[in-house]
């Protein structure tokens, strides 16, 4: 009987544990529509003056429509927390298409009393030539340095 019990006892704390994680998940989606085939780093600084806000759209997506340079200037308060899931297509002429071969790397939250910005870098060529170009070249930058678009 007490073996029995311990059974029941253990089988309904998996289940509520894994109730709790994925009830508890974030449903906050990035959708970030990029430059067609753009490599280098993405600059989001929020609380921007006088900038238009980030669209939310359907399926609780946040739109992010990064111009040429890699910059977004946005008036949205930055976010809490970091979206877990992030979707990337590319703009070619009229049309967005996804940029299935992209792939994004390291990067990080900066703050300080006038700025907030998240920054990350992308890659949809040579992962290991891009590294090196936008990452390995750019320890101890700041953020307003890996932000200027150097890269055009």
């Amino acid at each position: 009987m007490r073996n029995q019990f311990f059974k029941y006892s253990l089988f309904f704390l998996l289940i509520s544990i894994g109730l709790f994680f994925s009830l508890n998940k974030s449903t906050e989606k990035d959708l970030y529509v990029l430059p067609n085939n753009y490599s280098g780093w993405i600059c989001v600084f929020y609380n921007s003056k006088n900038k238009t806000p980030i669209k939310k759209i359907k399926d609780n997506y946040s739109l992010f429509n990064i111009p040429e340079n890699g910059i977004l200037y946005t008036s949205s308060i930055d976010k809490d927390s970091i979206s877990s899931h992030k979707e990337f297509f590319f703009r070619q002429k009229n049309k967005i298409i996804p940029a299935k071969n992209l792939k994004y790397g390291g990067g990080f939250y900066y703050q300080n009393n006038t700025e907030n910005v998240s920054l990350f870098w992308v890659s949809s060529g040579n992962i290991k030539k891009d590294y090196k170009k936008y990452v390995e070249l750019d320890f101890g930058k700041t953020p307003k340095d890996l932000c200027k678009g150097r890269w055009y």
